[in-house]
């Protein structure tokens, strides 16, 4: 084998974009490919057969052992092998052959050969031996000295001493870290194929990350579906990477809308998707950030960001969120429950889980007036200056409604509420933040006065104008954003329903059995489900345009015909088939007369639009909990806790895959995580939460060069 020169560097392939009427391309960058090492091979006839055929025979004979030796059709997929060299020792490359060139004869008359065998290192680096650390005991942080002298991917191994919800790994910089990788906590764990943890006490039925629009339906001005309060529908909404947000003009200004055109709150509004079903408890969550921006203007900027949670026929029935206030006041967060949150009652249209201010903990006030001319005149406005927690605010607000039998056996609601700071920057729960409600128990709904059945959400990031708009006084609105939008069923039993008598109770509907549906009971007209299916009639049905059996007539369907539906609704003693027709209008057609009680044909799917009832039954697939039995007033019991006593955790950082006790865990994953790489020829600070005695940590590396 000949000498080796190894590279400058591995494959370089540029990226550029010519633009018409432009001197030259767009330059967009580098990226950098596989190393091609090519070794040369010699071979040299001994001299005692220098000139005879024997010579040539064992040349040939060379030449097969060669390909022998590198040629291996069996050869599993995707296999390199280590390749090392005299002149690095301690290094190994992992490559795998693309050629080997056709000898050629180095002497007339003889047998000598070369060739050359060109290697392929997908990975271009160079590895020395792996380096292991284990984390001291009593030790949050560990300082690794990696050799080599390019980044590399470490391997963490945990094994867990107690149960935890979270395990978090940060790459401290020195500065403002935001390398970090979190598992668990609001991930949708241990899931089945269906959501359904393994534990068996929830299910998560809806988990947006909130990083495009394409699960959201814009709200137009004039057609907002929504019950809002005192805000017009204006201007656009952008997603980014990490969350929704209003989008920004050309100048880089946020789009809100049109300024000084409206006398109250203003901006755009996003519809979400409806959930598959309607839970009967449930644990909604999303995360909210809003931050004001220092300095006597932008203190008077007025902005809200807010959910609306919508029932299944979009009305209002609850709302999460914070505001501004006038003049620079502290900006009050809520948390409530009900509708006609301006004008009603607290307490029979509404009620306040939580509303207001932080100021209770730590706060600021340092009023004073600020000057602005406006119509030739001078004007001393107000600005107190107040700051609290959600001054600048990023975190969780989490609504929980669970059903609960009371002391004399009638059902009632408990509702509980949470609001946690996260860290904005490395997107984790922050343990010294704000927190409010805990999960526990905030009201009891004794009368299910404010019931509901969940449907979805709907976003709404708006600002309010002040005088300095009116004046032209550059100012800084709010930064304003949601994320990690979550809705999960809590589960008391492993099915989601049980089979008693004649019904089935589940979702948001009642199944049939035996091909009879049930009765309304107490069902509300107009009740609607979605719900999808196959129904073939056995009779001549008529296609209406509205559950009505004396509204207009679109079409019949003849006994022996099919239709796809993806709803329900029961009206006017009849439960009603609905689906979208190709002309893009919802259709309708009576599947079963309740009071005749005919059914039309065969039906798929055998739920009806009949509503469970909320008492627990033997048909009930809910453990409704003893509201009278003692600590009760705890909801928290459904933040699970993921990782037990015992387990074992592996995060790859190199190939961005984890693994729980051997089994594939990527689930896991937060969104905001990032598999973060070691600096070689440097010492790396990483920083764990929790850490020992709660978990023994380990730390390999393989360190490289390039």
């Amino acid at each position: 084998m000949g000498k080796v020169l190894l590279p400058v560097t591995p494959a370089i392939t540029e990226s550029s974009q010519v633009i018409p009427a432009r001197y030259g391309p767009v330059y967009q960058g580098s990226s950098y490919g596989a190393l091609t090492i090519n070794v040369p091979v010699y071979y040299l006839t001994p001299y005692s057969q220098l000139y005879s055929v024997a010579g040539g025979q064992l040349a040939e004979q060379k030449i097969r052992e060669l390909s022998a030796a590198f040629i291996d059709p069996q050869e599993e997929r995707g296999t390199e092998y280590p390749l090392t060299f005299d002149d690095l020792p301690g290094y190994t490359f992992y490559a795998h052959i693309t050629q080997i060139s056709d000898p050629e004869p180095l002497n007339d008359g003889v047998s000598d050969w070369s060739s050359t065998i060109t290697f392929v290192c997908s990975d271009p680096r160079g590895f020395l031996e792996q380096q292991d650390w284990d984390v001291a005991d009593a030790s949050t942080t560990a300082v690794l000295p990696v050799k080599g002298n390019t980044p590399v991917g470490a391997i963490i191994v945990a094994t867990f001493n107690k149960d935890v919800k979270t395990f978090t790994v940060l790459k401290d910089t020195g500065e403002q870290s935001t390398e970090f990788i979190q598992l668990g906590g609001d991930a949708d764990v241990d899931s089945g194929s269906d959501g359904t943890s393994s534990d068996d006490k929830t299910r998560m039925l809806v988990h947006d990350p909130c990083t495009t629009l394409s699960t959201w339906t814009a709200i137009k001005e004039n057609a907002n579906p929504v019950s809002t309060i005192n805000l017009d529908i204006d201007g656009a909404m952008a997603s980014t990477d990490a969350s929704l947000r209003v989008a920004k003009n050309s100048d880089g200004t946020y789009n809100f809308g049109k300024v000084n055109t409206h006398e109250q709150w203003y901006g755009p509004g996003e519809l979400h998707q409806a959930l598959p079903y309607s839970p009967k408890n449930w644990k909604l969550s999303v995360r909210l950030h809003h931050s004001k921006y220092s300095g006597a203007h932008n203190y008077r900027a007025m902005a809200k960001v807010e959910v609306y949670i919508l029932d299944t026929k979009q009305r209002t029935c609850g709302r999460i969120g914070i505001k501004d206030v006038k003049g620079g006041g502290y900006p009050q967060a809520y948390v409530q429950i009900g509708s006609n949150f301006a004008n009603g009652t607290e307490g029979k249209d509404f009620k306040n889980l939580y509303y207001g201010s932080a100021m209770s903990l730590t706060h600021t006030s340092r009023p004073e007036k600020v000057k602005v001319k406006y119509k030739k005149a001078t004007k001393y406005l107000d600005n107190a200056q107040m700051v609290d927690a959600f001054s600048d605010f990023f975190g969780q607000f989490t609504l929980i409604k669970q059903y609960v039998k009371q002391a004399d056996g009638t059902t009632a609601i408990n509702w509980g509420y949470s609001i946690d700071q996260w860290d904005a920057e490395k997107a984790v729960y922050l343990s010294t933040g704000v927190h409010f409600g805990k999960n526990k128990v905030a009201y009891v709904d004794t009368n299910c006065a404010f019931d509901f059945d969940l449907g979805t959400v709907a976003f709404f990031t708006a600002k309010h104008d002040i005088t300095e708009d009116k004046a032209k006084v550059a100012y800084k609105n709010v930064f304003q954003t949601m994320s990690n939008y979550q809705v999960e069923e809590l589960l008391d039993a492993p099915t989601p329903a049980t089979t008693t008598g004649s019904t089935t109770t589940g979702g948001s509907g009642t199944a049939s059995t035996g091909g009879t549906p049930p009765a309304p009971g107490t069902t509300p007209d107009k009740y609607t489900i979605d719900a999808k299916g196959t129904f073939t009639f056995n009779a001549a049905v008529n296609v209406r345009n509205s559950p009505d059996t004396t509204g207009t007539v679109a079409a019949t369907y003849a006994a022996g015909e099919s239709v796809a539906y993806d709803r329900k609704e029961y009206t006017n003693g009849y439960y009603w088939l609905s689906y979208i027709s190709y002309s893009g209008g919802r259709r309708y057609a009576a599947y079963y007369d309740t009071a005749g009680k005919a059914i039309y044909g065969t039906d798929s799917n055998p739920v009806n639009p009949v509503k469970p009832d909320t008492a627990a039954s033997s048909g009930d697939s809910t453990t409704i909990p003893d509201q009278s039995a003692t600590g009760n007033s705890d909801l928290s019991d459904f933040d699970q806790q993921v990782f037990h006593a015992g387990d074992e955790l592996h995060i790859n950082c190199d190939t961005g895959h984890v693994f729980l006790n051997n089994e594939p865990a990527d689930y896991l994953i937060t969104p905001d995580s990032t598999f973060f790489m070691l600096d070689g020829g440097k010492d790396n600070t990483l920083a764990f939460d929790p850490s020992s005695p709660d978990v023994d940590i380990s730390v390999s590396v393989r360190p490289a060069i390039q």
